[in-house]
């Protein structure tokens, strides 16, 4: 029988491995009285046979029963709630579905330490996706992968997408020092306007009074763990002689296999342009292309340009400075290793693929490893080409990891499909 003009309306929260759930429901009639309630879980054994909750009787009726999932199997489950009215009509129900949860889900970070083995993901409310907060303490700074399973059922594992994601520390001050190194946190203080873990920052720094001659600032961070980072001079030159005071002169490498030059004058005098030369390793210098000079400047002048076809490897440059009267000197020599993207085709894959390392390594011995996304190794190749050519060897219909592993200890990751 349909109890007409019935309303009720309850929600279901999990508490993991406490061995209950607790309800919280309200029953609303029409001009009748709530004698009875009861509950079961999946399956209906009938009116009046499922497990009894105490009430006492009211219209309407608020009550926050606390029922044992005792005996139940891990994994989800639907629980059913229905109340008998006076007149011994018995009530609609609608399924609310929970999880029972035994640590079936797991994480682990970058090595895989087995089925089983990784750190258990809370239960939590199901509503179709899970999203769970990863504490990532103790991981040092750099990329990282993360993989995520659940245990079946059945006891079987679920295949894991590694996810990447990078840790960088925040970096709360900075210092510099000329010439000589006075210590950690002794030499003079740069304010660090927003402190983060990538700061893109080009202080003003007042140099002291110094003799003609070169030069070397240098500049260190601290992060928020209370550690120093290495620092790299900055080579400048005093001379009260000189056409130009050339502060600063750096080769950068980007990722897309370019290099930015980058310098900054402090001062110049009748300087009518820059020249950029370039050399590969045991070669000489040529002219990329001329940069016009300030003329005559006291003020700080920054300068950039883009060498946007250098050479794999090691790249050196140099400016030739050219003042009005044809007189030319030249800066420090500086260099930029380019590593240009390895390629990968065809991607899905069908029979055999090829492997392009546009690096500076040459003929040397890489290492290529076939993972699948638990981060299980299935096949491995090496090779010393440039370009290498392999065989699918009977690899299963899937997705999986590439793993290249240079010379150099660099390591490469993408992800591959075979079809």
């Amino acid at each position: 029988m349909i109890f007409k003009n019935t309303i009720t309306q309850h929600g279901v929260f999990v508490r993991s491995g406490l061995g209950f759930i607790m309800v919280c429901l309200f029953v609303f009639t029409n001009a009748q009285t709530v004698t009875k309630a009861e509950y079961f879980f999946d399956t209906d054994p009938g009116q009046g046979n499922g497990t009894a909750i105490t009430i006492v009787a009211g219209d309407p009726l608020t009550f926050t029963p606390t029922i044992s999932t005792a005996g139940l199997n891990p994994g989800y489950h639907l629980l059913y709630l229905r109340t008998r009215s006076s007149t011994g009509k018995w009530s609609l129900f609608e399924p609310k579905e929970f999880l029972i949860d035994d640590g079936r889900s797991e994480y682990f970070f970058d090595t895989d330490p087995g089925p089983g083995n990784g750190t258990p993901l809370p239960a939590v409310p199901f509503n179709g996706t899970i999203t769970p907060t990863i504490p990532t303490d103790g991981l040092k700074d750099g990329v990282h992968f993360l993989f995520i399973r659940t245990r079946h059922n059945d006891k079987s594992w679920s295949l894991s997408d590694p996810q990447l994601f990078y840790i960088r520390t925040r970096i709360v001050l900075a210092e510099y020092f000329i010439d000589k190194d006075l210590g950690f946190g002794n030499g003079t203080p740069l304010p660090i306007p927003d402190p983060d873990d990538l700061i893109t920052y080009k202080p003003i720094i007042t140099t002291p009074a110094l003799p003609d001659g070169v030069h070397y600032l240098f500049i260190r961070t601290k992060d928020i763990h209370g550690k120093w980072s290495h620092f790299e001079p900055v080579v400048f030159t005093v001379d009260a002689a000189l056409p130009i005071e050339l502060f600063d002169f750096v080769a950068t490498a980007t990722l897309d296999g370019r290099v930015k030059l980058q310098w900054t004058t402090a001062t110049e005098i009748n300087n009518d342009f820059f020249t950029v030369e370039h050399s590969a390793p045991r070669l000489e210098f040529n002219e990329l292309f001329d940069v016009p000079g300030a003329g005559m400047s006291t003020r700080e002048i920054e300068y950039e340009k883009i060498h946007e076809n250098p050479n794999p490897g090691i790249n050196y440059y140099r400016l030739k400075q050219t003042d009005f009267d044809g007189t030319f000197s030249y800066s420090k020599v500086v260099s930029a290793e380019v590593i240009k993207p390895t390629s990968f085709y065809p991607n899905p894959i069908s029979d055999k693929w090829v492997v392009e390392f546009a690096d500076n390594n040459g003929n040397k011995l890489k290492f290529l490893e076939i993972l699948d996304l638990t981060g299980r190794k299935i096949a491995q190749f090496k090779t010393d080409r440039t370009k290498a050519e392999f065989a699918r060897e009977g690899i299963a219909t899937g997705t999986y990891i590439l793993k290249i592993i240079f010379p150099d200890t660099r390591t490469e990751f993408m992800k591959i499909n075979f079809r």
